[in-house]
This record gives structure tokens, C-alpha cells and sequence, in this order.
């Protein structure tokens, strides 16, 4: 073989291999200017990803400002529609009232003069054809008639004159009741705003008829609900909205009609006989605008006719407030602390709230059938008091086989084959297997504890 050949096929090759690293090469800048554009194209949607996330964070501010202007909005309407017809309430039980007392006062002039009914009747038989019984009459009997139906009307001045001022009273007599209701679907809350002052609630009515009390016949009228099919009621409550009267209950309303109706129709029926003349208004406001009420300074004195609009903050939208942990929320510390009023029959307690708020939390969480949490993290950054009555519960949970320890640890799951038994709990129905686990009836295995 000579140089020449070999340099020829050198060459050959050589123009063979550059070629297909010319294809290659071209293929590499190809992609490389499809990657380029690619990355071009992904730079522009990151920037509109960006653009869109600050646009949606700035709607939900937006958002969050209108629903707080509302929530502002819907406290200074029922400020400004409670305070008239809180004196107008006044003046219809204070009617009333006269009313009762001139009735009282007739039936004790009837009492006192056995013949006071007869005499009644033969003055107004008299005064009713009286031209015609005088023509009849010669003029000598006529003055002595007369003078003798004088008597007579002295004898029944007192009564007649109450009948025709109780008529007077009667005329007209229409008053509106307002209440207010709010459904607090995430405490299981239901809350009731009376136009009454929340302190010294009696002086709303200038006068001592407990027929007329006002505040006490809609208070026994709201409580009247829990007789209805439609309501559950564990407990109910009183307190202050913005300085008036309210009346909360831990309650469910399964019923067709809205909340509101059915308050109404409990409220007509228990005052319609005893206030004729009441129309009972209700109307439903958001929970925000309820809590939003709650810190409100009072708007009223405790005496009618001194009520004045608070001072209301500017609109701001105030977080809700969390503890440390992942389980719990100021909210629920506070549900827990509310006074017990406890519904005929009911034995539902503190440790009832903590332990149903717990497994609620628990299972939305998806902690069951084998799904762990520490035990620990269960009374995490609670006050001394809660958290000790927790560790207690969850020790009595895991005696009884609500919860289940996993692999032996300070790990516990929820048990599954104990839904139903945690179903009655989550309703406030407490059953024999939960009566000693509230009310700690027998000692428990300590689960570890942690620092608090």
C-alpha cells in the first residue's frame, strides 16, 4: 500500500466522520436554539405565574377587606335599627301593663259590689232607648228617673271609665320585636341578639308585671325550640353583644326552613297569646359580623331611652388568632371556657367540648386506623388546666380502646371500630360508654406527658 493510498483513504474517512459531526452539530445547535426558546418561553410564564399570584393575593385582600366592610356594615345597621324600637318596646309593654291593671281593677270592683254587673247592664239598657223610656213616662215620674239613673252612673263611673281607657290602650297597639340570629356552623353555636341591655336586663320595662317581662317571655320562648324536632340543644348561655342581650346555645338545626324562620315561628308561638299585637321580625347575620359585635363596647346603659351607637373601630381584618401547635385555636380555648347551662337531661361537661374537639380535629386529620400523632402533640401550648384534663382524657381514650397506641410508643391513633361510639360525642350524646370518661368516674393508665 502507498502513501498516496493511504492519505486517500485517510482523507475519505475523515470527510465521512466530518459530516456526520456536521449533522450532529447542526442537530445540537437546533436543539439548543429550541431549548433557548423553550426557556424564553418558561421565563414569560413564571413572570405571568407571578403576575397571576400577586393579582390573586391582591383579590383576596380586596376580598378580605369588602367582607370585613360588610361585616362592619351589617353591626352598624342592626346599632341603628335597635335603639328606637327598644322605646318602642318599652311603651307597648308598659301599655299592656296599664292594661292588665285596669282589668285587674274591674274584676276587684265586680268582686267587691256583687251588684255592680246587674247595675251595669241596667245603665246601659237605659242610656240605649233612653228618649223612648222618657216619652213613655209622665213628666213627674221622668225627673225622679233621672235622678235615680244619675246614682246609678256614679255606682259604674269607676268601672266604665276603665273599660273605655283600656279600649283607648288597646287602640293601635303594635310594637316590632327584632331579633337576631347568627349560625356559628364551625363551634356548633347558635346565637340570638335581643334588643334589651345585657346588664340590669329588667329595667327595660317600667313596671313590675311579670306577665309583661318581656325579656324573660323571650328568653322561655327561644328556649322553647329545643322541644322541637327540627333542634338538639346541649346547653345554653347569655350574654353581651355590644351592651345587648344575647342568648347562645351549643345546638343543631336540622330543619327545613332557614334558622331564621324557625325562630320566628318559636317566637310567635310562645308570645302570640300573652303580647298580642308583637310582630317579631328575625333576621340572620354573618358569624363575622356577630364576633366582630362581641368586642364591641356597649352601646347602651341598661335603661331605656340612654342608648347611643359605640364608637365602632375601623374596618380591618383581624386573623384568627392560633396557639402554639397544629390542633387547636383561640377559639376552641374560649368555647371550652363558656359557662355551662346545661338542657333538661343533658350531662354534657367541659372535659365533653375538649375531648370532642380533639377527636374532630384528630379525624379530619386523617389520624385513624394506624395514622399516628404523638400523644404530646395533643395538649401542645394549652393553658395548665386544659392540657392536664386532655392527657387525662387521652389516657381514658386509649383505656377504653377509643384510641389505639402505636407500636407501643406515646403514639396514638384513632380506633375505626369505635366511629360510631365517637359519632355520639361529635353530637353531644352522651351515652353509658362516654358518662365515665368525662366525668372521670375511674383511674386511667397515664399516657407520658409532656411540658406545657
Amino acid at each position: 500500500m502507498t502513501n498516496d493510498s493511504l492519505i486517500h483513504q485517510l482523507t475519505g474517512l475523515q470527510e465521512g466522520f466530518g459530516g456526520d459531526l456536521d449533522a450532529l452539530d447542526e442537530g445540537i445547535a437546533a436543539r439548543s436554539q429550541e431549548q433557548s426558546a423553550i426557556l424564553v418561553q418558561i421565563e414569560a410564564l413564571r413572570r405571568r405565574l407571578d403576575a397571576i399570584a400577586a393579582e390573586t393575593s391582591q383579590l383576596r385582600s380586596d376580598r378580605e377587606s369588602m367582607t370585613s366592610l360588610n361585616h362592619r356594615a351589617e353591626t352598624e345597621m342592626v346599632l341603628r335599627v335597635f335603639p328606637p324600637l327598644v322605646d318602642s318596646l318599652v311603651a307597648f309593654c308598659n301599655r299592656l301593663a296599664e292594661v292588665s291593671g285596669l282589668r285587674e281593677r274591674r274584676e276587684r270592683l265586680l268582686r267587691d259590689d256583687a251588684d255592680l254587673a246587674a247595675a251595669v247592664q241596667s245603665y246601659r239598657e237605659f242610656e240605649r232607648d233612653k228618649e223612648r223610656l222618657l216619652s213613655a213616662l209622665p213628666a213627674l215620674y221622668r225627673s225622679g228617673l233621672l235622678q235615680e239613673h244619675d246614682r246609678l252612673r256614679e255606682r259604674v263611673a269607676p268601672l266604665l271609665e276603665g273599660e273605655t281607657k283600656e279600649a283607648r290602650l288597646l287602640e293601635d297597639l303594635v310594637a316590632t320585636l327584632p331579633i337576631v340570629v347568627a349560625n356559628d356552623r364551625d363551634q356548633d353555636m347558635v346565637h340570638w341578639l335581643m334588643p334589651f341591655p345585657a346588664v340590669h336586663p329588667d329595667t327595660v320595662l317600667a313596671q313590675e308585671n311579670p306577665d309583661f317581662d318581656l325579656v324573660a317571655a323571650v328568653t322561655t320562648a327561644v328556649e322553647g325550640l329545643a322541644r322541637s324536632e327540627d333542634w338538639y340543644f346541649a346547653e345554653f348561655e347569655t350574654g353581651s353583644w355590644a351592651g345587648y342581650a344575647t342568648m347562645s346555645a351549643l345546638a343543631e338545626y336540622s330543619g327545613k326552613a332557614t334558622l331564621a324562620e324557625s325562630t320566628r315561628e318559636a317566637l310567635e308561638a310562645g308570645l302570640r297569646d300573652r303580647l298580642p299585637g308583637l310582630q317579631i321580625e328575625v333576621a340572620e347575620i354573618s358569624v363575622a359580623a356577630w364576633r366582630y359585635g362581641i368586642g364591641l363596647p356597649p352601646a347602651i346603659e341598661g335603661v331605656a331611652g340612654e342608648q347611643q351607637a359605640p364608637e365602632i373601630p375601623a374596618a380591618e381584618n383581624i386573623p384568627e388568632e392560633e396557639i402554639p401547635g397544629v390542633w387547636y385555636r383561640t377559639a376552641d380555648i374560649e368555647s371550652w371556657n363558656r359557662p355551662l347551662k346545661i338542657a333538661t337531661g343533658s350531662q354534657w361537661n367541659q372535659q365533653a367540648r375538649r375531648l370532642r374537639t380533639m377527636l374532630i380535629r384528630m379525624i379530619a386529620s386523617g389520624m385513624v386506623g394506624g395514622v399516628w400523632v404523638d400523644a404530646d402533640q395533643l395538649t401542645l401550648g394549652l393553658p395548665q388546666t386544659h392540657a392536664k384534663a386532655l392527657r387525662e382524657g387521652i389516657a381514658r381514650l386509649v383505656e377504653v380502646g377509643v384510641l389505639q397506641p402505636v407500636n407501643g410508643d406515646n403514639r396514638v391513633t384513632v380506633n375505626p371500630s369505635q366511629i360510631e361510639e365517637i359519632q355520639n360525642l361529635i353530637n353531644r350524646d352522651t351515652t353509658e360508654f362516654w358518662l365515665p370518661i368525662i366525668n372521670g368516674a375511674r383511674p386511667a393508665a397515664q399516657v407520658p406527658a409532656a411540658a406545657n
